[in-house]
């Protein structure tokens, strides 16, 4: 259900007291909130003034009309509206007044009306302001075929907003790159330019090299291949600390009732079948090397009433395979997409854009993967990642996915990964992970669950320093004690339908950081 997909989380200092805020979307019918740090650590929530007519899904504080202060972008999505094109998925810009409070700015930006997921932010063209990429998610009533994404350029001037829809010129490729859940502006090949990466559903995991401002795919050239899956999220850590970045990518995982590899995939077959001007998507897989419908008679019959007279018994439809069911004519003229892979996945970086895929531990393909959240988090310089999980929004065929609450995946900076159970088992369908700075560096981490409450734990302290970051700074080159480097980027919006803090946290073997905007000015910090 694509209507079970949210909650979003964005966090950010939107008031200017030096105290990190979130915000937190809703459903369809009710009110997203944002919630104000105080100086005590607690939080007052503040609603929303206007009521969602779709889901709230990404969300990302940043600032659009360089003044200073963090703005909103609310992409909207979900499918309660039904058709793709309703008003109801129009998404939102949001200007600040440099006190936290929020005006609707859409006349600013391009009307668009596309069931979303996520929005990241970053200077792609280096003219020193924010620009976005909108990640489509999925167009209801046309499933599985590319809902619209967008490429849109900041041309704010003089504190005076205004965005521009540049997807055709910049990249054309990327206007229905696919059922988008994840997206990450990062600099992949390291030369200087914020490139991008976009996975999803029934999706590869598409690679887009930023030319002075413009997007070419190198999908092709990554080395990668066969690895279509049900990509969740996305996220990014120098991991073997090699001087360039790594990926982490979370999938549907293995505890399922579906397989699938390069040689028996899980596809979909759209078509209307039985010509009534809907799609009617059908799902395979594999048994015994021979290719079967995965649904039931009864199902098959409800959205394709001509298969009642095609197959009068339930003996003759379970003996049949995909190919006896449909005619050739039928399956020539569908829309097919596919997977081939469901392992949630370590993607090494090699350089000069070629990777290399690894499966992650056992314990990581238990449930899909959706929030995860990269930190050092057991103090021993390595970058670690956190991941949390589940789906319920699953037919009841399925069932849901409910095995793996959370967990965290210990890096040992080699590029090797440890899963340690004795993270927080935080049971429900979860969703979105943040981390919030809070004063005397004990930060909080926020997860989203679907039709549930927030979760928070706070962080045992391992950081000795917090570096406040401006809006320009892209990237990090951390000296440690001993001459060891490695690389570290910074985000606005990284993993599933999450933004995380700006302050950049320290430890105490760092010697130094050279610190570089997106135009590459670089500011050194000794300690």
């Amino acid at each position: 259900m694509h209507s079970a997909d949210g909650p979003g989380l964005s966090v950010g200092d939107i008031n200017g007291d030096g105290l990190e805020d979130f915000y937190v979307g809703n459903g369809a019918g009710f009110k997203a909130s944002i919630f104000f740090q105080q100086q005590n650590g607690s939080f007052i929530e503040k609603q929303m003034t206007d009521s969602n007519a779709a889901d709230n899904m990404g969300a990302l504080f940043f600032d659009a009309d360089n003044d200073g202060d963090l703005d909103l972008y609310v992409a909207n999505g979900g499918s309660s509206a039904q058709k793709k094109d309703n008003p109801a998925y129009r998404h939102h810009l949001y200007l600040n007044d440099g006190k936290g409070n929020f005006t609707v700015a859409n006349e600013n930006m391009p009307s668009i009306i596309t069931p979303a997921s996520s929005v990241i932010a970053c200077d792609f063209d280096k003219d020193g302001d924010l620009d976005l990429f909108i990640c489509g998610r999925v167009s209801p009533g046309e499933y599985p075929h590319s809902p619209k994404s967008f490429l849109l350029r900041n041309d704010s001037q003089n504190k005076q907003c205004r965005f521009t829809d540049i997807t055709k010129s910049a990249g054309a490729d990327l206007s229905n790159v696919g059922m988008v859940t994840s997206a990450l502006f990062t600099d992949f090949d390291n030369d200087g330019w914020f490139d991008l990466i976009v996975t999803g559903e029934f999706m590869p995991i598409r690679f887009f090299k930023n030319e002075h401002g413009k997007f070419r795919e190198t999908t092709g050239e990554t080395g990668l291949e066969h690895i279509n899956g049900w990509w969740n999220s996305l996220v990014a850590g120098d991991f073997d600390k090699d001087g360039d970045i790594d990926y982490i990518a979370g999938n549907l995982g293995l505890n399922g009732p579906y397989k699938a590899s390069a040689k028996a995939p899980v596809c979909i077959y759209a078509n209307d079948y039985d010509k009534n001007g809907r799609l009617d998507p059908v799902m395979c897989h594999y048994i015994d090397g021979k290719e079967y419908v995965v649904h039931s008679r009864n199902d098959m019959n409800k959205q394709i009433n001509a298969m009642r007279a095609r197959f009068t018994t339930f003996d003759q439809y379970a003996s049949l395979t995909f190919d006896e069911t449909f005619t050739k004519a039928e399956i020539a003229a569908a829309y097919v997409v596919k997977c081939e892979r469901f392992e949630s996945s370590y993607i090494e970086n090699k350089g000069g854009g070629k990777f290399v895929v690894h499966t992650l531990p056992l314990e990581a393909q238990f449930s899909p993967i959706f929030g995860m959240l990269v930190n050092d988090f057991d103090g021993d310089s390595n970058p670690d990642v956190l991941c949390v999980g589940n789906s319920f929004s699953t037919e009841a065929q399925t069932g849901r996915y409910d095995a793996q609450g959370g967990l965290l995946l210990r890096g040992n900076g080699k590029g090797d990964f440890t899963v340690d159970r004795k993270a927080p088992n935080i049971t429900g369908d979860n969703k979105s992970i943040v981390q919030l700075a809070m004063p005397g560096g004990n930060d909080v981490v926020i997860i989203g669950a679907n039709s549930d409450s927030l979760k928070t734990f706070r962080l045992v302290k391992t950081v000795a320093r917090n570096i406040l970051l401006s809006r320009s700074d892209a990237y990090a080159i951390v000296t440690e004690t001993g001459g060891k480097k490695y690389k570290q980027e910074f985000y606005y919006g990284n993993s599933y339908l999450s933004q995380s803090t700006r302050k950049f946290q320290v430890l105490s073997n760092v010697k130094s950081l050279d610190i570089y905007d997106y135009i590459g000015n670089k500011r050194t910090i000794n300690f």
